[in-house]
């Protein structure tokens, strides 16, 4: 399931969004539906 290209946006996410979910540091990054959820809800 995560064999399409979830890497490399794991990679992407660890640069640009650390900030975002820097307040829950145990999310697990590699359940899809909680990175989608991170995008989804941003925090600035």
């Amino acid at each position: 399931m995560l064999s399409y290209g979830a890497k490399p946006m794991m990679k992407f996410f660890s640069k640009r969004r650390t900030r975002a979910y820097a307040w829950k540091p145990a999310v697990d990054m590699r359940n899809p539906r909680i990175v989608a959820a991170l995008t989804t809800f941003p925090s600035n």
